[in-house]
């Protein structure tokens, strides 16, 4: 029986300002989902309603046929919060308190992060590192990445990727953002593209080929023109 991420008919927003407006799809579970789409059109809302960052103005969403528990939920955020004067490896066994099983030193061969000192100073790309492998050291069914490949070198954009595809073959659902659809297109298995908070176009691998067309809309046209008359 195939479970699912589902939204149905979500509206959410800040105070009176709404972002996202009857947004509804369905997403199988055990899979690793694209979400693009230009800043300010609702991405990092739809990953907090699934953390309960926030609620919905109207609309349901389900995992696997039952509200969402937080606990259910690792989120990895654009930009990492760590407590100040706090070293990688005091981060790490946080994430071994919660999880038992997780082993710091293993997945830190792998990122190679310098685990005694300060958090305060790790490059952007440590940071991530960091909490990615914390994210991930926690195994909850549902991993959602805000921009997970912002600041990370190549070879760490490759493990991240292998990672990915690993965690969903033990039955991890991974939603991850990104305003540029490249990094989606090698990891996804569905990718959702969400226009002016109101409007989801979805998908398949076998679709992918269609994603750049229909990013090319009129208003690309529009400012590409600008930009020729701009330059001229």
């Amino acid at each position: 029986m195939v479970s699912f991420l589902e939204f149905q008919n979500v509206s959410a927003g800040y105070g009176e300002q709404r972002v996202l407006q009857n947004i509804s799809f369905q997403l199988p579970t055990a899979c690793i989902h694209g979400l693009v789409g230009r800043n300010g059109q609702g991405k990092t809302t739809l990953l907090n309603l699934l953390r309960k960052y926030i609620r919905p103005f109207e609309g349901e969403i389900l995992f696997c046929g039952a509200e969402p528990r937080k606990e259910d939920i690792a989120m990895l955020e654009v930009e990492p919060f760590f407590y100040p004067r706090m070293t990688g490896s005091e981060y790490l066994r946080l994430v071994q308190f919660a999880n038992p099983t997780f082993r710091a030193e293993a997945w830190n061969a792998i990122f190679d992060v310098p685990l005694e000192e300060e958090i305060d100073t790790y490059s952007a790309g440590m940071r991530k590192k960091l909490a990615f492998m914390g994210v991930v050291g926690l195994r909850r069914p549902l991993v959602l990445l805000d921009e997970p490949f912002n600041s990370l070198d190549i070879e760490t954009n490759y493990a991240l990727t292998d990672i990915l595809k690993l965690l969903t073959e033990q039955g991890t659902t991974v939603v991850l953002t990104s305003h540029i659809v490249e990094p989606l297109l090698a990891v996804s298995n569905t990718i959702l593209y969400l226009q002016q908070g109101d409007t989801i176009h979805h998908f398949s691998q076998q679709e992918f080929d269609r994603i750049h067309a229909l990013m090319r809309s009129k208003e690309h046209t529009k400012n590409l023109a600008l930009l020729r008359e701009t330059m001229q």
